[in-house]
């Protein structure tokens, strides 16, 4: 892989990202806002900027539903803790991917602030479970090493984190796949949140659209699309199941 594969008009710096929105406002300042605008350019980059900013601030909510929903009823029947493992591990492997290939951070800074929510979430269902040991403990805090290590040196070479990031997929159906099993098995959603999941459906769907755009990584593009695919499948499964009481007896993973 490329350490430079973004389309260089869509990563242009700061300072001429700046030159963009000055060069718009004086004309609108001038002229008014007159059809066509000029340079379609610039302005198309400074959309995608905003975007990009607006996915950022969306991302600090996703898991909080889900968060407030584990605390509000003590419970986390119906959430597969394998997946979550899976999801842990994707959202790993994604943040140090695109940090060491040095993207900016406008272009997957949602990932590390889910990843840290989807930690939270992790433990809460350990504590509900009565199932956090001394054996998980040393596994969170040798994970929390190996990622400080793969995102902060170069102790791991670069092509080792660039197969990591192609096998990925696994990690990514694993992600997903235990959760739409359990909720198939059991007839229904369980404790898991919609408002998380749709939250998430927006959230990839829209980095799905901007990447498109900013990225020449068909790597990383099949990877936004297949997560996008089996995030609006969980979703549609609160829909399919929607009429389930919630009283029916769920199973874990």
């Amino acid at each position: 892989m490329s350490q430079n594969s973004s389309v260089p008009l869509l990563t242009m710096p700061i300072h001429t990202q700046s030159a963009c929105l000055t060069d718009l406002l004086i004309h609108a300042h001038s002229q008014g806002i007159v059809f066509p605008l000029p340079n379609q350019a610039c302005l198309a980059v400074l959309w995608l900027q905003f975007v990009n900013i607006f996915t950022l601030l969306f991302a600090l909510s996703i898991k909080v539903p889900q968060i407030v929903k584990l605390l509000r009823n003590k419970s986390s029947q119906g959430i597969s803790l394998t997946a979550l493992s899976f999801e842990v591990v994707s959202y790993t492997a994604t943040t140090v991917y695109y940090y060491r290939q040095r993207y900016a951070f406008t272009l997957y800074g949602e990932v590390p602030i889910i990843l840290v929510q989807t930690l939270l979430v992790y433990l809460l269902i350990l504590h509900y479970r009565r199932s956090l040991s001394f054996c998980d403990a040393f596994v969170i805090l040798a994970y929390l090493c190996l990622f400080s290590c793969a995102l902060f040196t170069d102790m791991i070479p670069l092509f080792v984190i660039e197969c990591v990031y192609g096998a990925q997929f696994i990690s990514l159906l694993g992600s997903r796949v235990p959760q739409i099993y359990i909720n198939y098995q059991n007839k229904s959603t369980g404790q898991l949140a919609f408002a998380t999941c749709w939250l998430q459906c927006v959230s990839t769907t829209l980095r799905a659209a901007t990447s498109w755009s900013q990225l020449d990584d068909h790597l990383a593009l099949g990877m936004i699309l297949c997560s996008a695919v089996l995030k609006w499948t969980i979703v549609g499964q609160f829909w399919w199941y929607g009429q389930i009481t919630s009283g029916q007896k769920v199973k874990q993973a």
